[in-house]
């Protein structure tokens, strides 16, 4: 992968007017564009977008959004061009040091949902562990709260019917595509995401990412191939709710091999 979307997650906590899905979006958008036919984000990096050309609102609508971003610092400067025929803007980006996420374009090309549903999602995956889709909350209300919706929204609701969130044991958990678990191949990385997708396939919370038990599941699957899936099929028929990536040391590096029974399912993604 090399066209991604660097979001970081203090932008739930910079943003709090009503307007802040559309406007989470809009930032996403326009960060967006320095990102053709490059493979990394850079700081300071200048884009020119027409006024009205991410939302398909009107020219002071975006404005007021454009000027949240440039208040809490989420932009750090706004010029101006002019192509041809109309005028454009120009932004500056501050770089990035503190805790972020990475999103994929496919996001918004998304036409399943609404922008103010794809601002929900950044929310949603600004909160979630370190490495991981998912967190916990005690209660729905606590959800709502820790993404800022109110407390008779159906958003979350709708994103799941949807397909694009997962509710398992008062853990909310991403299952779109457009968040990947890692931008790199590294064993380690297929390791943790094929177990993380088996969990979800067993209907249990997938662990967090542990480097040092990821480091032991690599000495004995250096390449993280089919032995890996198979492994699984067989020493793991049967999880507990809670979980973590030692377990699955314990149960892949220190059991007896089982028989193997052929399985007409896959769980990787």
């Amino acid at each position: 992968m090399s066209n991604f979307i660097q979001i970081p997650n203090d932008i739930t906590t910079k943003l709090t007017k009503r307007s802040k899905y559309k406007t989470a979006y809009l930032y996403m958008y326009i960060r967006n564009q320095i990102n053709k036919d490059r493979d990394t984000i850079n700081a300071k990096e200048k884009t020119k977008l027409k006024y009205g050309e991410a939302l398909n609102l009107d020219e002071k609508t975006i404005y007021t959004y454009i000027k949240d971003l440039n208040d809490v610092g989420l932009i750090s400067g706004i010029g101006k061009d002019w192509g041809i025929d109309h005028r454009y803007n120009v932004y500056h980006f501050p770089e990035i040091n503190g805790d972020n996420f990475i999103v994929l374009p496919s996001l918004i090309d998304d036409t399943n949902l609404t922008i103010e549903e794809k601002g929900v999602m950044l929310f949603i995956k600004a909160n979630c562990y370190n490495g991981a889709n998912h967190f916990h909350f005690k209660s729905m209300a606590e959800l709502k709260a820790r993404i800022g919706v109110g407390k008779n929204s159906t958003v979350i609701k709708d994103l799941e019917s949807k397909g694009y969130v997962r509710i398992i044991d008062k853990a909310i958990i991403i299952t779109n595509d457009a968040f990947p678990l890692y931008l790199n191949g590294k064993p380690e990385n297929y390791i943790f995401r094929l177990i993380y997708n088996y969990c979800l396939y067993k209907g249990v919370v997938p662990p967090i990412k542990e480097e040092r038990a990821l480091f032991y599941l690599k000495t004995k699957y250096p390449d993280g191939h089919t032995s890996l899936k198979d492994d699984l099929l067989c020493k793991c028929k049967n999880l507990p709710n809670e979980i973590s990536l030692n377990y699955f040391c314990m149960a892949l590096l220190n059991m007896m091999p089982e028989k193997r029974t052929n399985l007409d399912f896959d769980f990787t993604m």
